[in-house]
């Protein structure tokens, strides 16, 4: 027992000096409707892009201005390092469910975004 208890007390001091390094920026969430973000990427300059499903009328902007898609759909939204809204898009089909999963891939040469919808979704520039 005094084994185990030495094992958790090694462990319990090696997270805790671990997590006091993490250098924590920034969160916020989208206000109103309902959203899920498929996955999140980074580009070379930092700036973020969030892609995913939504519906009803959901606030991307997640700073004092606001922003809103509204429908049922895909959507995806780029911010900035500091988690500044900078734009967001949705699914120009509008038959994407919130079951689908989307993901955004940013490669040296080129942006991919895949999804599991079984219709087209374009999302509009």
């Amino acid at each position: 027992m005094k084994k185990l208890l030495i094992y958790f007390a090694l462990i319990f001091i090696s997270l805790n000096k671990f997590y006091a390094q993490v250098n924590f920026n920034w969160a916020d969430q989208f206000a109103g409707g309902s959203s899920g973000a498929g996955s999140i990427t980074q580009d070379a300059s930092g700036n973020l892009y969030t892609v995913g499903s939504f519906s009803g009328a959901v606030d991307f902007d997640p700073g004092p201005g606001t922003f809103t898609l509204a429908g049922n759909g895909g959507y995806i939204c780029k911010l900035d390092p500091n988690g500044n809204f900078i734009w967001a898009k949705n699914c120009a089909n509008g038959n994407a469910s919130g079951a689908n999963t989307y993901h955004y891939i940013i490669s040296k040469y080129r942006k991919y975004l895949s999804t599991s919808n079984s219709q087209p979704c374009v999302f509009e520039r």
